[in-house]
């Protein structure tokens, strides 16, 4: 590499610009319904103020930046003979890295969040192992365990909003008149369960039913409110993609329903009285950066339920975690994680950690709400300054690199 760099050839420089691209905007996040799990800019969880970047570019262009930075040392030592202004571009591009590491520490340090005033959470983490979920003579004594955890004792502050996980119940907690008396029951005056569910649409027959991973707002008369469907769906775990094509050859979705989930209609928000609008993601949800609120009003905070008990004791649920952080910092708006096995969380829009549970402990995790931030640039325009910003380094780059010839 370092003589084609001397000799003056760029195909292999632009080629590397050009797959930073198509891993940072494309590929991950789009092709084949998209899958931007574990993308190269999730690195910046771990990199202190590098994450605030979040905040401008999001998470594809905090994934162009990394690869970018990673390649322009070699770069930079292949050209080290070339004239100075080869070389000085790249140099600037380079040290935008510490830069941007001291920026967001002081901006981490500026950002300070009020709670939002009478509103306490309790996240319920009943850590069932994926193979007790799913079974049906589990079903009550899961539901009792749900109902226990989240009854305050005597004398302690009652919370106004409790949170189960992900599909927290295998059976329909809506269409179960005992069920909905149980927690009606369980919940005193005021107080409200936001819970993941299995939602049916009853068809003209049972074949036609149309079934949605779900997420219901039940008051404490035990009357469910509103349902939000979870529309992006997991490939080959709740949705076979041409299952016409696929199945013969014997491939098979992961949850064992007859039929694939149906997808709701897209994002949305539950108006929760003094907590205010709450905008709503299911597990796999949470990954994707882009068209995560309502276009025409803006939440004030963000509740995640997800089960990732599928991810046992590995690095999965600390991977899932960490891509819901990002979606704090890009957002600038508090997020409030309720998962099965963990980890539940309540950050806020910097990226702090307000409450946090441990992986596989049974927890009821109480904590405040903080408030809401300013919009973001990334918040109010999405990937537009992303693109902006990385095809004019792109092409600046490309330019310092060629000979004069080919500029």
């Amino acid at each position: 590499m370092d003589d084609a760099f001397r000799r003056g050839r760029p195909c292999g420089f632009y080629g590397a610009l050009l797959g930073a691209c198509i891993c940072g905007f494309a590929a991950r996040g789009y092709f084949f319904t998209g899958f931007p799990w574990a993308a190269p800019g999730l690195i910046a969880d771990g990199m202190g103020g590098v994450l605030q970047l979040a905040s401008l570019i999001g998470m594809p262009g905090l994934t162009y930046w990394l690869l970018l930075w990673g390649l322009l040392p070699a770069f930079v030592w292949g050209r080290r003979s070339a004239p100075y202004p080869h070389n000085a571009l790249p140099v600037l591009l380079l040290l935008l890295l510490p830069a941007s590491w001291l920026w967001g520490n002081w901006r981490f340090s500026q950002l300070v969040y009020e709670t939002v005033p009478n509103v306490s959470l309790l996240l319920i983490q009943p850590n069932v192992s994926q193979d007790d979920k799913w079974r049906s003579d589990n079903a009550a004594p899961m539901f009792e365990q749900l109902i226990a955890m989240s009854t305050v004792g005597a004398g302690a502050a009652v919370p106004t909003h409790v949170i189960w996980p992900e599909s927290a119940v295998p059976f329909l907690i809506d269409e179960s008149a005992a069920g909905l008396q149980r927690i009606a029951d369980a919940l005193q005056p005021g107080q409200t369960l936001i819970t993941g569910a299995i939602r049916r649409e009853k068809g003209v027959t049972p074949e036609s039913d149309r079934f949605f991973t779900s997420i219901l707002e039940i008051n404490d008369e035990g009357r469910v409110e509103e349902a939000y469907d979870k529309w992006r769906l997991v490939p080959g775990g709740e949705f076979l993609p041409l299952a016409r094509l696929l199945e013969p050859l014997g491939f098979r979705k992961v949850v064992s329903l007859p039929e694939s989930f149906t997808a709701g209609p897209g994002p949305r928000s539950f108006d929760l009285g003094k907590a205010g609008r709450a905008g709503l993601l299911i597990c796999y949800e949470a990954i994707f950066p882009d068209r995560l609120l309502e276009r025409e009003r803006r939440p004030q905070w963000l509740i995640n339920v997800t089960n990732d008990g599928w991810f046992g004791h590995s690095v999965g649920p600390y991977q899932h975690l960490a891509q819901v952080r990002m979606r704090a910092v890009e957002q600038n708006i508090s997020i409030v994680r309720g998962a099965n096995t963990g980890i539940s969380a309540i950050i806020d829009g910097a990226g702090r950690y307000v409450a946090r549970s441990e992986l596989g402990m049974e927890t009821a995790l109480a904590g405040s709400l903080p408030q809401a931030g300013a919009r973001t640039l990334f918040g109010t325009y999405g990937l537009l300054p992303t693109l902006l910003a990385c095809f004019a380094a792109s092409v600046m780059l490309a330019f310092s690199h060629a000979r004069p010839e080919q500029r």
